[in-house]
């Protein structure tokens, strides 16, 4: 699983969409948390397709520090969360954590869900 989630950031990485979809269920969704400058809390849903021309703009300017902690497996679904710092320009951008949520598809594991809460206060 930790090479799906490291491949699926290289992909964002390297703008590689056919990288993207190699790690990603055909109807992954993507749900990020935000905080506004005002305190508000938002949450932005997204699919697979409308994040592809995100990721094809990237070009080698995203790197992350990340951790992984594995949840309790089910036998056709798995979890996992990555706390993180993600950098822009080796600057810091924002950290979090996301949850990735992992099905059995095509004959392997693929992110189904993943779920990003976002923080700029990073320590």
């Amino acid at each position: 699983m930790q090479n799906v989630i490291i491949d699926f950031f290289n992909a964002m990485n390297k703008g590689s969409i056919n990288g993207l979809q190699a790690v990603c269920t055909k109807n992954a969704t993507f749900k990020t948390h935000l905080q506004d400058q005002y305190g508000n809390h938002h949450i932005m849903d997204e699919t697979i397709s409308s994040l592809i021309p995100f990721v094809a703009q990237a070009g080698n300017c995203f790197n992350l520090d990340i951790q992984f902690e594995l949840l309790p497996p089910d036998v056709s679904s798995m979890q996992f969360r990555t706390p993180y710092i993600f950098l822009v320009n080796n600057a810091v951008s924002h950290c979090g954590v996301c949850t990735f949520e992992f099905e059995i598809a095509d004959g392997g594991w693929k992110i189904k869900q993943m779920v990003d809460t976002r923080s700029r206060s990073c320590k």
